[in-house]
């Protein structure tokens, strides 16, 4: 069930408490250095389901570090902790994506080395990702694709 305008808002301000009274050893820009590395290591062509999943755990990893781990000192460090989150979920809705495409297709940007051929019969569609009843919950569902 969709959560009401109210809802949203709620969880919104919970997320930015949470956010704004992380108190931890890492300064913001020393975090985004190494998450923005292990998505390079990872996510990046050729693909393959290991680092696929690799990438999978630290995005898990990063969000609850961002949370403990990280210093914010003024709203310059809360601002750029919400791009770093944002970074962290796109990575994550990358890795699920390609780890549910199992082809490559598109030249190198889908390059799997596991699965290194086209296969026009399981996977001429689109892979739709959408938002559940959560920020961390990722559906996945598939559109065909639309010949003009």
């Amino acid at each position: 069930m969709p959560l009401d305008e109210e809802q949203v808002l709620e969880v919104i301000r919970d997320r930015d408490a949470k956010l704004a009274q992380a108190d931890g050893k890492i300064p913001i820009e020393e975090f985004e250095y190494k998450v923005r590395r292990l998505i390079n290591d990872y996510i990046r062509p050729p693909k393959n389901e290991y680092k696929l999943d690799r990438a999978l755990w630290w995005m898990d990893r990063f969000k609850k570090e961002l949370r403990t781990d990280v210093r914010i000192a003024n709203k310059h460090d809360l601002f750029k902790a919400y791009e770093v989150e944002n970074i962290i979920h796109c990575a994550a809705m990358s890795a699920l994506a390609s780890k549910e495409r199992k082809e490559s297709r598109w030249g190198l940007w889908h390059m799997r080395s596991d699965y290194p051929m086209k296969d026009d019969e399981h996977w001429m569609k689109h892979i739709v990702l959408k938002q559940g009843d959560s920020f961390d919950d990722i559906r996945i569902s598939y559109a065909p694709i639309i010949k003009m």
